[in-house]
């Protein structure tokens, strides 16, 4: 597959009359023109520039059908295609950003999507991925997809519904947070179909009734592990359901939760199917760890004396490095059982020496 064609949208100096679409400076204004003007290329796929100049708004839903092998691609740019602008699409807070059941092969990349009422911002099928994407205000979901999603390097904010519900899929290095409209649960997930779950390196910083994690690991499994799991209210940091056909096994491992009713919960656990708990911490939690006696691989997991967090100034996004940063309390910074690197989703190296998960418009990038 070569690479896809592209395609310009510049919100504020494009012209959908005189515009081709075809550059930067011939970009049409409009997403709905491009939408309805691409010629699809049904091989290669096609890339939709979208500058960083001002807002689009969506007065309709985009409902592009894309593929497993030619993708949609929608991404922000600046001066060309994939120089790390950030493109801002609003839904003028009455419609979704994209909504397409069937939506197949759709990447987003590097794009503010927000204002969408009480829609969900994304709704789509199966195979479709979201990197370094900002999703915020909404009464609804984030994101809503019926089979494999990636959701990767996102920030997921002021967010009524659930952050990312999908049938399986693999969320890593975002952070989730409240603000005037509060997750029911950050991240929903059902593995199935031999598809594993996947949910790493992510920060929850959450408050009120809102849960963090919840995984039905019906059939693959699930992988839960380096997270930190944070709330100011109450409810459950991470509820993982396994029953007889979790043929692949699950690993929880170097997760940290402070301040939950409950912190992780396997007591719904039907069968052992090699399920490992192993290396995590909770602090000020009502009660750190319900599990199931199906469960047998469990090892080296800590009540804490102290907060596992360092909490330098306000726990705010820009200052996650500092606020998430972990400390030395308990086995926090010691490897677990032969497992690795210190618990928690920031690694004190990596913010030590500048790096660590660093926005780049509106997600997250890990560096170091």
């Amino acid at each position: 597959m070569a690479a896809p064609n592209n395609y310009y949208v510049d919100p504020l100096n494009g012209d959908d009359t005189t515009g081709d679409g075809l550059s930067d400076g011939t970009a049409w204004q409009t997403l709905a023109k491009a939408a309805a003007t691409i010629s699809r290329d049904t091989t290669d796929g096609d890339r939709i520039n979208v500058k960083d100049s001002a807002t689009a708004t969506v007065t309709a839903a985009l409902a592009l059908a894309g593929s497993s092998t030619a993708p949609w691609i929608i991404q922000g740019y600046t001066s060309t295609s994939g120089d790390g602008g950030i493109g801002v699409i609003s839904g003028g807070g009455t419609v979704s950003i994209y909504s397409n059941a069937a939506g197949t092969g759709i990447l987003f990349m590097d794009l503010e999507l927000t204002n969408t009422g009480a829609n969900t911002i994304v709704l789509c099928d199966n195979f479709c991925r979201f990197v370094n994407v900002y999703f915020h205000d909404t009464t609804g979901d984030g994101i809503d997809a019926d089979n494999m999603v990636d959701v990767f390097n996102c920030r997921l904010e002021n967010i009524g519904g659930v952050g990312v519900n999908a049938f399986y899929g693999h969320v890593s290095h975002c952070y989730f947070a409240n603000g005037a409209n509060s997750f029911t649960t950050a991240v929903t997930l059902t593995s199935a179909l031999q598809q594993h779950c996947v949910v790493c390196s992510n920060i929850f910083n959450l408050s009120g009734t809102s849960a963090g994690v919840s995984i039905s690991a019906n059939d693959a499994g699930a992988s839960v592990f380096g997270n930190s799991f944070f709330t100011s209210g109450t409810g459950t940091a991470l509820d993982l359901t396994t029953d007889a056909n979790a043929g692949a096994g699950n690993l929880v491992a170097n997760n940290l939760f402070e301040g939950w009713t409950l912190g992780l919960d396997l007591s719904a656990a039907t069968t052992q199917s090699v399920t490992i708990v192993q290396g995590n911490a909770g602090f000020d939690n009502d009660t750190d760890f319900d599990i199931s006696a199906e469960i047998v691989l469990v090892g080296d997991n800590e009540a804490l004396a102290a907060s596992p967090f360092a909490k330098s100034g306000a726990a705010t996004f820009a200052n996650r490095n500092t606020y998430f940063k972990p400390v030395d309390t308990g086995n926090v910074l010691s490897p677990a059982g032969g497992l690795t690197g210190a618990k928690g989703a920031v690694q004190p190296g990596f913010v030590e020496s500048g790096g660590g998960a660093s926005l780049i418009g509106g997600g997250l990038v890990h560096v170091g």
